[in-house]
């Protein structure tokens, strides 16, 4: 994990009592005084243009604590930090609700850290460091703090005029000396200030009002509100229930400033005046990002007319109001998807990235309210394994106001599943679908989940027949690897699935005939064990435990141990692969296996022993319902096989097709396709066939596969048998000619 940091350095006598100050407390410490602005992976080139960003001041504002309240160490105590030029470009996801800060000591001693922070705490801050010249962000690794030690010596001396040597001496663990030296360093700081005439600093954010006893428990989903002016958040001791458990995925800068930019750009001329809205608010960042926007584009005319933002979560909201409350953001914390709350005007610009929840995480009961929702709201059902997302762009139609426009970031996934249908048909015939940017799926796009994300434009007006819409494709909005205009009718055709639309359009041969692969094989997905790590083994191992021969089968490894699209087969059957493995599947009753084989019958019962999480392997759901509990699926060994999940190769497809000639089976990391029998008997006929299916599976993969798998954050893609079973295969001319 590497970040970019704001480091301090002895330029200025401020900045010499601020090293100083974290000498003292964290005297082993070898990181200089910094503010931690971005916390990011690997190379990105979006965030390029940070580090090239050039800032002029801090404000200091206050002392502040983590882990006090919680009482768990580390305990830190920091000077909380603000400044316009560093707002809206921090990223720490991990850390949705923390503000800019310095360190000032971190560790285990609680007393203390409460007495280091009251003293703190006591003296003057509010006041603005400007530094001599304009500094950059640094790039470091975490865990490596070697950024050169500062002549303690000497700042003690500048600072203080004594206590540098007896400190190193004798007193670094003396929490009194420490206090004292602390005493002296603020001391002579507050001097500095006052002799200096160190230009005063107001804080940006609102103090929180004071929580108002709303008590009003209408229904089980009804939840504390902020009211537009002032706050007001139902009592403390209402126990919050949130329907649905948190998803907080952050959005990173660059994706909100793409997202203004899109949704001003639709917007045009025809709207000056702006009536912002979020209905999954979070911190605050599509707010900012608009705010900032707006601040540095004046000449254009765009003014923020009012804003508000929605959030189920309390911390969440109350986060936003108080960061950007004296700002214009007026919050709401209540459940946007139900109402029985006031949203105030409808807004004629909504920014969103809503929660990505997944459909295992809704409440039935919840669920099919939100579904009643959505029905209402447009007319179009909602399939029951549909995410979070997907209710929540459909009833939110209900704020938009007549032309309004509204930017979505949305998983990418809404293009191909099943239950993305729903947000496909909204787009279609509910509103003027403008733009569709897909972002490079290759790249991780958020922090702490995999995930490949788009963003979706659209305008609160009856559709054009004849529109055009752009679709993009790329790690920029304003610089995309590749893009396109579709007509609206392209997009009706294809609502199945959207994920083709920037590719060629598919083969000839495939449109005429209409192959598909359902036409040529039995599709099913490989075995399913429920327990791999007891089921599965190498061959060696099965002899030594003296497994018999008539419980275990081949099994083919995962796909990356394989040298070759070919698997060979030995004498007995089994492939020709390292590592060679097995699997257990045996139909014998556990008492003959126990008289025949006892020392099987000693492996299995290894099986029935709770595991550290309580359970037993037997007792597992997949495994329970077989009888006998380890007989597998049934599966004949498969002629063709396909990769169940990849990443994208050079020369090659994510996922490919393999010729299997052994008498292996294949666990669920692959898809078994089985010959239809009028297609074995042309293998049978003519064995030169099976190099022919293959390099035309293969095509296939590239050209079609490809472009219709699901593809997750990191450039993950995947397919389900469903999905594989519906598309065309390519390449087989002369078999396409005898089909049927």
């Amino acid at each position: 994990m590497n970040y970019f940091a704001l480091f301090l350095n002895e330029n200025n006598f401020i900045e010499k009592c601020i090293l100083l100050m974290r000498f003292i407390n964290n005297p082993s410490t070898k990181s200089r005084p910094h503010i931690t602005v971005r916390l990011f992976k690997g190379y990105d080139s979006r965030i390029d243009e940070t580090k090239e960003r050039q800032f002029t001041y801090l404000n200091i504002i206050k002392p502040g604590t983590f882990n006090f309240e919680e009482k768990e160490p580390p305990y830190v105590v920091f000077l909380q930090c603000e400044s316009e030029e560093i707002e809206g470009i921090e990223y720490k996801p991990d850390f949705p609700y923390s503000r800019l800060h310095i360190t000032i000591y971190e560790g285990d001693d609680y007393v203390y850290a409460e007495k280091l922070y009251r003293l703190l705490d006591s003296k003057r801050w509010h006041f603005r460091l400007t530094f001599d010249k304009p500094r950059r962000l640094e790039q470091q690794k975490v865990g490596i703090k070697n950024y050169g030690k500062p002549d303690f010596q000497t700042i003690f001396n500048e600072v203080i005029g004594e206590g540098y040597q007896s400190f190193l001496d004798n007193n670094k663990k003396n929490a009194e000396i420490k206090l004292d030296l602390m005493e002296k360093v603020l001391h002579s700081l507050d001097l500095y200030l006052k002799n200096n005439e160190v230009e005063a600093a107001v804080s940006f954010y609102s103090k929180p009002k004071q929580w108002k006893n709303i008590n009003n428990k209408r229904n089980e989903y009804r939840q504390m509100q902020i009211g537009f002016n002032p706050l007001s958040i139902e009592e403390e001791s209402f126990i919050l229930k949130k329907p649905v458990a948190d998803a907080i995925y952050i959005t990173p800068p660059e994706y909100a400033r793409d997202m203004v930019e899109c949704g001003l750009v639709a917007l045009g001329d025809n709207i000056k005046e702006i009536d912002f809205g979020d209905s999954a608010i979070g911190t605050g960042t599509l707010f900012l990002a608009l705010r900032r926007w707006i601040d540095e584009k004046q000449h254009n005319g765009y003014g923020i007319r009012s804003a508000v933002g929605i959030d189920i979560d309390k911390r969440m909201a109350e986060e936003a109001y108080v960061r950007y409350y004296k700002r214009g953001l007026k919050v709401i914390c209540s459940d946007a998807l139900l109402n029985d709350i006031d949203l105030g005007e409808k807004r004629n610009l909504m920014l969103v990235n809503p929660p990505f929840n997944r459909h295992e995480d809704i409440p039935k009961d919840y669920r099919d309210l939100i579904y009643r929702k959505a029905k209402e709201q447009t007319g179009i059902s909602v399939a029951g394994n549909a995410g979070l997302y997907v209710y929540h762009l459909l009833i939110m139609d209900k704020w938009l106001c007549d032309d309004a426009v509204a930017v979505w970031l949305l998983p990418t996934i809404f293009m191909q599943a099943k239950y993305g249908e729903a947000i496909r048909a909204y787009l279609l015939n509910k509103v003027q679908l403008i733009r569709v940017h897909i972002y490079n799926d290759e790249k991780e796009q958020f922090h702490n989940t995999l995930v490949s994300t788009s963003i979706v434009v659209f305008r609160k007006r009856k559709n054009d027949e004849k529109e055009r819409i752009l679709i993009s494709y790329g790690d920029s909005i304003d610089n995309p690897i590749s893009y396109k205009y579709v007509q609206r009718d392209a997009l009706i055709k294809s609502i199945d699935n959207w994920r083709g639309i920037l590719s060629e359009s598919e083969s000839v041969n495939a449109a005429r005939y209409g192959i598909t692969f359902n036409d040529l094989f039995e599709i099913k997905r490989g075995v399913a064990t429920g327990a791999n790590s007891f089921f599965v083994m190498a061959r060696e191992k099965a002899v030594h435990l003296q497994i018999p021969d008539i419980a275990l089968k081949p099994l083919l490894p995962k796909a990356r141990y394989l040298k070759s699209l070919v698997i060979e087969k030995k004498e007995d059957g089994y492939p020709d692969v390292d590592p060679q493995l097995v699997i257990i599947d045996c139909d014998l009753d556990e008492t003959v296996i126990k008289e025949l084989y006892p020392d099987f019958y000693d492996y299995l019962q290894l099986a029935k022993v709770k595991g550290d999480e309580g359970v037993a392997i037997v007792d597992r759901s997949l495994i329970k319902n077989r009888q006998p509990w380890y007989k597998q699926e049934k599966r004949e060994p498969p002629v063709f096989l396909l990769t169940y999940m990849g990443r994208n190769k050079k020369n090659c497809p994510p996922l490919y097709f393999i010729w299997n000639k052994s008498q292996a089976i294949a666990l669920n990391t692959y898809i078994l396709l089985y010959p239809r029998q009028w297609l074995m008997d042309k293998l049978i006929e003519n064995p030169m066939m099976y190099e022919i299916v293959l390099e035309a599976l293969n095509k296939s993969a590239m050209e079609i596969v490809s472009t219709r798998t699901r593809i997750y954050s990191g450039g993950l893609n995947k397919i389900e048998p469903n999905e594989l079973r519906k598309m065309p295969v390519i390449g087989l001319d002369e078999l396409l000619q005898s089909y049927r």
